[in-house]
């Protein structure tokens, strides 16, 4: 862990990574035509050698900080590379020009749209494994900060995977990513009131009630907002 700490730092504070972490084979993807939009980048498929991948390019704002942005980048591609569970995405690799993310592509798609789409499906186990991939996150002191149903998505063989965690921290941090309306992160319904309200920090308690809200969003029953 205190190896860790301090590569962290490092990376940082000279908004580097070492080579492992950056792509090296060729990479290819159609920027015109985005598969999905986050909170706070626009999601490509593309191709990474002769594998399919998922590509998570960062939406800078124009009066964002650059340098800021680069940093939480370098600090949370450590964090991620290092995690390694069946229900976390696998991180594949780093650009930095343009700033972006890869991870293994995963086919089913978003998990509530698995489950309108295969109405079979397992949700205790979908759930389950949910729960399973939030608390290895929680093991490795990594909070997620912006769970829900569209950060979650189901592979070829049934099993959720959750994804998107360290965008919300590098928003955070650097105050400098470009977030729309329509795709805002901290969506309210997944936001424990104490984070909405500012009385506290995004936390692993926060996560548990966004996973809370994840387990409702899937039984179709969602409660007045508060």
């Amino acid at each position: 862990m205190k190896c860790l700490h301090v590569l962290k730092k490092i990376c940082s504070s000279k908004r580097i990574l070492p080579s492992a972490y950056e792509v090296s084979g060729k990479l290819s993807c159609d920027t015109a035509h985005p598969v999905a939009y986050g909170g706070f980048c626009d999601a490509y498929r593309g191709t990474l050698d002769l594998e399919t991948v998922c590509i998570k390019r960062l939406r800078i704002s124009s009066t964002g900080d650059q340098l800021l942005v680069e940093r939480s980048f370098c600090k949370e591609a450590v964090v991620w590379r290092r995690l390694n569970h069946p229900n976390i995405v696998p991180f594949k690799g780093v650009t930095f020009d343009p700033l972006q993310l890869m991870s293994e592509w995963i086919p089913g798609g978003e998990l509530r749209l698995y489950i309108r789409e295969h109405p079979e499906a397992n949700l205790i186990s979908l759930l389950l494994g949910v729960a399973k991939g939030l608390g290895y996150l929680h093991s490795c002191n990594v909070i997620h900060g912006d769970l829900k149903g569209t950060n979650i998505l189901v592979d070829a063989t049934g099993q959720a995977r959750i994804v998107d965690f360290g965008l919300a921290t590098i928003a955070r941090d650097s105050n400098s990513l470009d977030t729309t309306n329509e795709h805002q992160a901290n969506t309210p319904r997944f936001t424990a009131p104490e984070v909405l309200q500012g009385r506290a920090p995004h936390s692993s308690k926060s996560d548990v009630f966004a996973f809370a809200m994840v387990v409702i969003e899937v039984g179709g029953d969602w409660p007045t907002p508060y």
